[in-house]
């Protein structure tokens, strides 16, 4: 599995942990969580909300896309992520060490960029 072609929502959760994901293509919702650690995924494109948590830790991933809302945690470890994007918010924790945004940002300006609900893991 490469792509998700024109598939818009999933109904429950989504794991594709190593897998050979490359796109998400059309997909905007994951009700509940959506795994993609250690996958070569490198960008969340039209995805906009994750009912659960959202895993992307050793992933390449570049950009959040359209994402604005994980109901969750939001795994970010090992990533080259440089920028929160459109994300609004948070429903628990998110982890950040290990990537970029540990050294850009520090806590409070995370939390006056994203609504974040818990933690945030440095």
């Amino acid at each position: 599995l490469q792509d998700m072609g024109n598939l818009k929502s999933v109904g429950n959760s989504l794991y594709l942990n190593g897998s050979d994901i490359q796109s998400l293509g059309n997909l905007e919702y994951v009700e509940g969580s959506l795994d993609l650690r250690n996958t070569p995924i490198r960008s969340l494109e039209n995805l906009k909300s994750v009912g659960s948590s959202l895993y992307l830790s050793d992933t390449p991933i570049q950009s959040l896309g359209k994402l604005e809302h994980v109901g969750s945690d939001l795994f970010l470890r090992n990533t080259p992520l440089q920028s929160l994007g459109k994300l609004k918010s948070v429903g628990h924790s998110i982890w950040v060490y290990h990537t970029p945004l540990q050294e850009k940002y520090t806590k409070e300006q995370i939390r006056s960029m994203v609504e974040i609900k818990g933690d945030i893991y440095m």
